[in-house]
């Protein structure tokens, strides 16, 4: 009697769900677990691995964790990348600007020593810098839309059989620099043997925080020019200028013989910064480095033959609108580290990536983030030649796992489809 009554309740429920979807409602949709990118189950992703896993003699990552990094690249093939459109003020050997550079290399001024004051160039003149030009803690210097400045590298003296004393601008702590160009007619540096790596490029030392022990560190560059130069502190809304529509052209002179100088060399500036519309061309080491700091840069171009972008100290700033063309023979369009000797050091470097474009025929995979960086990558576009280079090459365990920590993100990215997104290894 009993099993009589239960397969009478078990008709009756089954009715019930039979007529429900006989009507014009559609039919109930049970989910099957990995159809999707996400685990419909948990709302997570499919890969259950919360730890990195690699190869314990290699360091290679295992697939799992490959598979684990792939889930969380969240791919858009309508992203846009950068708006080539802000770029017409750069050189016309990028196929995108209009400026040509000038072959002129007849001075009517010096820019050289100690600026202590405010001063104020002119833009009729052409300025040849010599040697390493400091501005002082309180002094300004100002340089008009259409300014032409160069380096002669012929006249530098040997600093040792290895290196080169270096013609280079460099804003000391408290020290202000303002090269505001325009579109039509930007602030040109350059240097008269039109050759990568002939002069220093522009450092900016600020009081913005970095996570070196103790708060504040001396920059490599010191090695170069013949005095300690401090930078970091506690002020992140610190001002070291406003550079807008600048050219450096050829930068990347020797500092000692481990390190070369940037383009624009970043250390501790502060969110009071300005940077927008700057070019680097033929840069002989990195286009872009912060060491540190909390500034916000956009409209930066980049053709390095090292890396294009580079960051670490804990950078914590926004790139918005960006474009690496790496050449032939270069490294990454991006390398990004947190701090060697800690990988955990706080601040985090963790900045934003928005709005970005990497085109790259060099040598190495297109983004390199290591020693414990976060980073937040949106609207990513690449184009790398050949089908041998990765898109992202993770090293170290803990970047590796601010990944799965979904710490570091990315979203609206489009890859070339012949080539991997990930690779990277836990012990590098």
């Amino acid at each position: 009697m009993k099993k009589l009554l239960s397969l009478g309740i078990l008709f009756f429920a089954l009715t019930l769900v039979f007529t429900a979807c006989s009507d014009d409602e559609d039919p109930i949709e049970i989910p099957t677990v990995g159809m999707d990118d996400d685990d419909p189950m948990t709302g997570g992703p499919t890969n259950p691995i919360t730890t990195v896993t690699f190869d314990a003699v290699t360091g290679d990552w295992m697939q799992e964790t490959i598979d684990a990094f792939t889930e969380r690249l969240v791919l858009n093939a309508s992203a846009t990348g950068a708006d080539q459109a802000a770029f017409a003020f750069t050189t016309t050997t990028t196929a995108i600007g209009n400026t040509v550079l000038p072959t002129d290399f007849t001075a009517t001024q010096t820019l050289s020593g100690e600026i202590t004051t405010d001063v104020t160039l002119d833009a009729n003149e052409t300025y040849e810098i010599v040697g390493a030009v400091f501005i002082r803690d309180g002094a300004s210097l100002t340089i008009p839309a259409g300014t032409f400045l160069f380096a002669d590298p012929s006249n530098n003296a040997s600093v040792t059989s290895d290196v080169t004393a270096a013609d280079v601008i460099i804003v000391n702590q408290g020290g202000v620099l303002n090269a505001n160009g325009s579109e039509s007619n930007p602030v040109i540096f350059s240097s008269s043997s039109q050759t990568s790596g002939s002069w220093g490029g522009i450092v900016l030392l600020g009081n913005a925080p970095i996570n070196l022990a103790g708060g504040t560190g001396n920059a490599e560059v010191a090695d170069n020019v013949g005095e300690d130069l401090f930078y970091g502190g506690t002020a992140s809304d610190d001002s070291s200028g406003s550079l807008r529509y600048v050219i450096l052209a050829y930068p990347g002179t020797q500092i000692n013989t481990e390190a070369e100088f940037n383009g624009f060399s970043f250390y501790g500036v502060g969110s009071g910064t300005t940077l927008e519309f700057l070019e680097v061309f033929q840069g002989q080491d990195d286009g872009y480095e912060w060491f540190g700091g909390t500034v916000n840069a956009s409209n930066l171009f980049s053709q390095a033959f090292d890396d294009s972008f580079d960051w670490a100290e804990g950078f914590v700033g926004t790139l918005d609108n960006i474009i690496a063309n790496q050449p032939s023979g270069a490294d990454h369009c991006i390398e990004a580290d947190n701090l060697n000797a800690d990988n955990d050091a706080m601040p985090r470097s963790n900045p934003t990536i928005m709005n970005a474009t990497f085109n790259s025929s060099g040598d190495d995979d297109a983004i390199r983030i290591r020693r414990g960086t976060a980073a937040q990558f949106d609207n990513i576009v690449f184009d790398i030649s050949g089908n041998s280079r990765f898109h992202f090459e993770v090293d170290d365990i803990v970047t590796g796992q601010l990944i799965i920590d979904d710490v570091t993100t990315f979203t609206n990215i489009a890859i070339d489809a012949g080539n991997p997104a990930f690779t990277g290894n836990a012990n590098n």
